[in-house]
């Protein structure tokens, strides 16, 4: 039991930093048609990071138009550079 990681259970994330990498996000799975959320658009805050960054990623995925907002250019950045390199799609963004 002791090589057994915390939780009983052998999980993904455990050896990475906490979130999904943006390969996964693009690639993961979904529940939902193909184009479910087309001609939608979405703000969503807190798009740089976390659930936020997660939830901009599903969009796009789902066909809406998205602008994510949050208060770190940065985390903005690199969400909206993510989305354009693996799902091929722009999408805007503001630091506030």
């Amino acid at each position: 039991m002791a090589d057994t990681p915390r939780g009983g259970r052998d999980n993904e994330l455990e050896s990475k930093p906490w979130g999904a990498s943006d390969e996964k996000l693009a690639t993961r799975p979904l529940a939902f048609r193909d184009n479910l959320l087309a001609g939608q658009t979405f703000l969503i805050s807190g798009g740089g990071s976390g659930l936020g960054r997660a939830i901009a990623y599903v969009c796009v995925r789902l066909g809406a138009n998205v602008m994510i907002c949050g208060r770190r250019e940065q985390k903005l950045t690199e969400t909206a550079n993510g989305i354009r390199t693996q799902l091929g799609r722009e999408i805007g963004s503001t630091a506030m």
